[in-house]
């Protein structure tokens, strides 16, 4: 059986959100394609992503692996920073240099269903939106779905945002602190927002 939960290291208040979902008629029958609109309870949950990134003279050329949290929100910027660490004395990149090594951190917001249980390792569990079937659709107007463009239509969906420079090889050690600073204060806001912040 498929356990169709998340962890998440940090959540928020319950917020009710009303959704709309779009229900498939049958063909050669009574039952039309029809749109329900109801309420529902959602648990935002959050954790942070970070990576390692490599430019030569300001333009992209490889990216290494993603570290997540590890149960602790922000925990990923450990894994990330131990990695730059390296990269930067095998390669002898400094603040004077056309090579630049970075840190990206992002924020990922999980929508969920509320908790569900804790796992082993005594860390919340909370239910995922479904993702399939029929989408859990927001922000739908009275006269419906089929009023709005499809590239208006948003869905109770993950949200990424606030991607970060939050360490570089050509920033001083006091403006690589002020950045990791920065986004640790981001991420610990206590209402959610998904503002994009400045790279």
């Amino acid at each position: 059986m498929r356990d169709d939960t998340v962890q998440l290291p940090r959540t928020f208040p319950a917020e009710t959100i009303e959704v709309t979902r779009v229900i498939f008629g049958v063909p050669g029958s009574s039952l039309r394609r029809r749109e329900i609109t109801d309420l529902v309870e959602v648990t935002w949950g959050r954790h942070t992503n970070a990576q390692v990134e490599i430019h030569v003279n300001g333009v992209f050329v490889d990216d290494r692996s993603v570290n997540c949290d590890e149960g602790v929100l922000g925990s990923c910027i450990v894994g990330a920073l131990d990695e730059w660490t390296d990269i930067v004395k095998e390669f002898g990149a400094t603040e004077d240099d056309r090579f630049e090594v970075s840190i990206s951190a992002w924020i990922t917001d999980t929508p969920t269903f509320g908790y569900a249980k804790d796992n082993v390792f005594g860390q919340k569990c909370y239910f995922r939106v479904p993702r399939e079937g029929s989408a859990f659709f927001i922000g739908v107007p009275a006269t419906g779905l089929d009023s709005m463009n499809p590239e208006d239509r948003r869905t109770l969906d993950t949200v990424e945002h606030s991607k970060t420079k939050i360490r570089s090889s050509l920033w001083s050690a006091e403006e690589n602190k002020a950045a990791t600073a920065t986004f640790l204060k981001r991420i610990s806001e206590v209402v959610r927002t998904e503002l994009d912040q400045p790279a």
